[in-house]
C-alpha cells in the first residue's frame, strides 16, 4: 500500500511539473511579432496618418535616422492593424519627452505615457475582443515627445490540451 501511494505520489509530481512546462513552451511558442509598417519612421510617415502638429526627427532617435515627433496638443500619428480575435497583446515604443501610446480597440482606448528625458519603453497590455482591426497610436502628453521603435507582439495564453488527470484513469 505504502508503495502504491508512493508511486501515485510521484507521478502526481511529475504529471504536474510535466503540464506547467508543457503550458510554459506552448505559451512562448504563441508569442509572435505583429507587423507594423515603418514602425521605425525610417521611411517618415509612410503607412501612418498623422495630424499636425506632427513631424519627421532625424535628430534624437532611439535607433536609426528618423524618430516620430509630436509638439502640440493637437499631434497624433495612427495606423491600422489586422489582428486575431480574443487574443492578448503587448504594444510597445520608445519614447523621449512626453508622449503617450495606445491601442483603440472596439472602441476602448488602452493607453501608457511616458515623460522622460532619453528613450524609455512603454508597453500597453490589451485584449483583442471581437475585433479583427485595432487602431495604434502615438499621442501628444503635456509637451514635445519623440517616438520610436513601435512593436505589437500577441502574447495569448492558450490553455494546453494537456490534462494531468488522465494519467490516473
Amino acid at each position: 500500500m505504502k508503495i502504491n501511494i508512493k508511486l501515485k505520489y510521484t507521478m502526481i509530481l511529475f504529471a504536474a511539473t510535466f503540464s506547467l512546462v508543457t503550458i510554459s513552451a506552448a505559451n512562448a511558442a504563441n508569442a509572435a511579432s505583429v507587423k507594423i509598417e515603418n514602425a521605425d519612421f525610417e521611411k517618415g510617415f509612410e503607412n501612418w496618418i498623422d495630424t499636425e502638429p506632427s513631424a519627421i526627427s532625424r535628430s534624437n532617435v532611439h535607433s536609426g535616422e528618423k524618430a516620430a515627433k509630436i509638439t502640440a496638443s493637437a499631434g497624433k500619428f495612427e495606423q491600422s492593424i489586422i489582428v486575431s480575435p480574443e487574443t492578448d497583446y503587448e504594444l510597445s515604443a520608445y519614447i523621449t519627452g512626453s508622449g503617450k501610446i495606445g491601442a483603440l480597440v472596439g472602441g476602448t482606448k488602452y493607453t501608457s505615457t511616458i515623460t522622460s528625458s532619453s528613450y524609455d519603453k512603454a508597453i500597453v497590455a490589451f485584449n483583442s475582443g471581437s475585433a479583427t482591426s485595432i487602431t495604434i497610436f502615438g499621442d501628444y502628453h503635456k509637451s514635445v515627445g519623440r517616438f520610436d521603435d513601435f512593436a505589437l507582439k500577441s502574447i495569448s495564453t492558450k490553455s494546453s490540451n494537456f490534462d494531468s488527470n488522465s494519467w490516473f484513469r
